[in-house]
């Protein structure tokens, strides 16, 4: 009994840590950020093992901060490593699962790798509409992620249907004059003007919210 109170007390002192990490990122203290997630996630290890969900949201954290300083490569490594249990443990089709299919599609976007991109977006977005309406904004982000990537590679029919989706949804649940909705309605441009479309492109380029 006094042994689970003493865990217990040392998981919620770790999640108080692990706020602080989030409090370093935000300042943009990354080099003190990334001992503190590590130091948070070590301990969680040693205490609920390497698979618990603390451990994985923890290291989910440090990547998406790996990310955003420009470390890419570490980056890409937690995010393998948090993919590869829980596609073990709890299955590919898991929201957790779907969602770090998501951000590694993405960073590998960013590093050029559309490729290598492309079938974990894709799954991504096919799982996330099997468990949310077509509408959710979940779904229209995956979509637009996807088609970034299809449009990327010059798959232009499958990236227009993508992105058209992407785009309904952000004009229906955050408003045209959302940045995201006006930054699909130019990728939409580009997709037509790449495709040897330009009176469609031009048409988004004037009112991106009629296709």
């Amino acid at each position: 009994m006094f042994s689970e109170l003493r865990s217990l007390a040392l998981v919620a002192a770790l999640l108080v840590i692990a706020d602080r990490a989030q409090v370093l990122r935000k300042l943009k203290r990354f080099d003190e950020a990334e001992r503190t997630y590590r130091t948070v996630i070590g301990s969680f290890e040693r205490t609920l093992g390497a698979e618990s969900s603390q451990v994985l949201r923890t290291r989910e954290s440090l990547a998406g901060m790996l990310r955003e300083a420009g470390r890419r490569d570490e980056a890409e490594a937690c995010y393998r490593t948090n993919l590869e249990v829980l596609e073990r443990t709890v299955g590919s089709g898991h929201g957790d699962a779907l969602r770090i299919s998501k951000r590694l599609g993405d960073l590998l976007m960013e590093r050029g790798a559309y490729e290598e991109a492309l079938p974990l977006l894709e799954v991504a977005l096919e799982g996330q509409r099997k468990v949310l309406p077509e509408k959710d904004i979940t779904v229209g982000v995956a979509s637009a992620s996807y088609g970034r990537c299809l449009l990327a590679l010059r798959r232009y029919g499958e990236a227009e249907t993508a992105l058209l989706a992407a785009h309904e949804v952000a004009l229906a649940v955050r408003g045209e004059a959302h940045a995201e909705t006006q930054a699909l309605g130019r990728d939409l441009a580009a997709l037509y003007d790449a495709w040897g479309k330009p009176e469609q492109g031009a048409r988004w380029r004037a009112a991106p919210r009629t296709p």
